[in-house]
């Protein structure tokens, strides 16, 4: 499981990377500055899923992610009664609510 399980060295040293980065020069500057990564990213993913770039989003954490997809899926086909959601049985309780 992500959240319960160490962060693993690469991502340790990316993160005090970036956060330095932001201490340094601003938070938007270092947003720029990992932009093509970021990019590069969503191209790999893409080709990962057989997907279009347009179709794979990059978000903060696992959370925000699905937080945004079921504001999408709310707003543009909100549920009814009768309507059935599948999660996993493992599924984190905050992403449930």
């Amino acid at each position: 499981m992500a959240g319960a399980s160490p962060m693993s060295a690469a991502a340790l040293a990316a993160l005090q990377d970036y956060l330095a980065r932001e201490s340094r020069h601003g938070p938007m500057e270092a947003a720029e500055a990992v932009a093509p990564q970021l990019q590069a990213l969503r191209v790999d993913a893409a080709r990962l899923l057989n997907a279009g770039t347009d179709e794979v989003a990059v978000l903060a954490s696992a959370s925000a992610a699905l937080g945004a997809v079921w504001s999408a899926l709310v707003h543009t086909r909100p549920l009814r009664p009768g309507d059935r959601v599948l999660v996993g049985r493992q599924e984190w309780g905050g992403n449930l609510a």
